[in-house]
């Protein structure tokens, strides 16, 4: 069985070619989303078509998803006319194979429940942390999808009420305050040379005093919202995936200030980094595939 399986983003695709459970072509291909569904698509297809012979493919995506017709249901500004794009249909349309269709987080979350850092725990949460806050949640060992497929938006939880203005248009909501966005911005004001998560744990390992403060200040952030997940969830592990995630000390320090924070009966919880680091989508995504075939 050959599967094709891709991860879209709004900066840069990536493509995994599988024969059975074995990866054996990996590429990937800068795609700014900013320029519109038109052209990430049809440099989608153009790649894809690169390939060998498939059975399947596999899509994860960016934006909120129907899996049952693979419709983006929503997308945010960073790919600007992709709300409403039938996916699926496109696809088995150009390529005469069946495809599957998910979004990002929850293909993340299912390739690490089958491979990575969730396998064997039936129920997890799944949280990863960059320019948002994304999210997704296994119970009993199913993928939980709310009613319209929207269920795991962790990062609009209402963490300050009176806060700042999201996105959403909503105020005070989790990722504007836990999100790796959120710690540049913090971080910004005292050293603006510092625009992304990697250059900041960089300079972190300096000890710069006031650095040292807004970091510990985010990550109490980011352990504000788990508390309440926690609460809510009562999940046996949290994966903590996202580039930041890859620093070695963060989910470590954040599990031991949620143990701190969390209700007694409720600190059997553990965190721990996601191990499928990028790969998880197209694991995800690939597993998808080989179900829809099966």
């Amino acid at each position: 069985m050959n599967i094709l399986s891709a991860d879209i983003g709004g900066t840069a695709t990536k493509f995994a070619y599988w024969k059975d459970d074995l990866c054996i072509d990996r590429r990937e291909l800068s795609l700014d989303g900013k320029q519109g569904a038109d052209i990430l698509l049809e440099c989608l297809f153009t790649q894809i078509e690169q390939f060998p012979h498939f059975d399947c493919i596999g899509i994860s995506t960016a934006g909120q998803v129907d899996p049952r017709s693979g419709t983006i249901i929503y997308a945010n500004e960073n790919i600007p006319g992709y709300t409403g794009t039938p996916l699926r249909r496109l696809l088995e349309e150009r390529f005469h194979v069946p495809a599957a269709v998910e979004n990002d987080v929850c293909c993340a979350a299912i390739g690490e429940a089958f491979y990575g850092a969730g396998k064997g725990v039936s129920d997890f949460l799944c949280m990863t942390v960059g320019t948002g806050i994304g999210g997704a949640v296994f119970s009993d060992g199913h993928l939980i999808t709310g009613c319209g497929y929207r269920a795991g938006e962790f990062g609009h939880l209402i963490t300050h009420p009176d806060g700042l203005v999201c996105t959403c248009g909503r105020k005070g909501c989790y990722e504007q305050y836990a999100s790796t966005s959120a710690l540049v911005r913090a971080v910004s004001q005292i050293m603006p040379e510092l625009t992304d998560g990697r250059k900041i744990f960089a300079a972190q390992e300096n000890a710069h005093p006031d650095l040292q403060k807004i970091i510990s200040h985010w990550l109490d952030e980011i352990v504000l919202g788990l508390v309440s997940l926690t609460h809510l969830f009562d999940p046996e592990r949290i994966i903590l995936g996202g580039g930041v995630m890859s620093v070695p000390w963060l989910a470590p320090e954040i599990e031991s200030r949620l143990q701190n924070a969390v209700i007694p009966s409720y600190r059997g919880v553990r965190a721990v980094p996601a191990m499928l680091g990028n790969s998880a989508g197209l694991y995800g995504s690939a597993e998808l595939a080989r179900k829809m075939i099966k």
